[in-house]
């Protein structure tokens, strides 16, 4: 198992990015050490329609570290 996660990691598929077509929000916290910011904004770049909003003192579960400030974002994506 600990191979197959391994492998899972790193296997890049950043340049499959540019060939989702749709509209997509990155809500990211600043202080994820797991997924460091640089990789959202990363995928940002290499995606056609994107929008990263960056969660100040949120880490890698920023929905649990800003739970009010991810909700109404991603509220106000969603009704838009």
């Amino acid at each position: 198992m600990r191979q197959t996660f391994v492998n899972t990691v790193n296997y890049h598929q950043e340049a499959l990015l540019a060939r989702i077509p749709h509209d997509i929000l990155l809500l990211w916290g600043e202080d994820d050490t797991a997924t460091p910011l640089y990789q959202a904004e990363r995928m940002e770049k290499g995606l056609q329609s994107a929008a990263l909003v960056k969660l100040e003192k949120a880490g890698h579960y920023a929905f649990l570290d800003q739970p009010g400030a991810f909700g109404a974002i991603a509220d106000a994506y969603f009704k838009a």
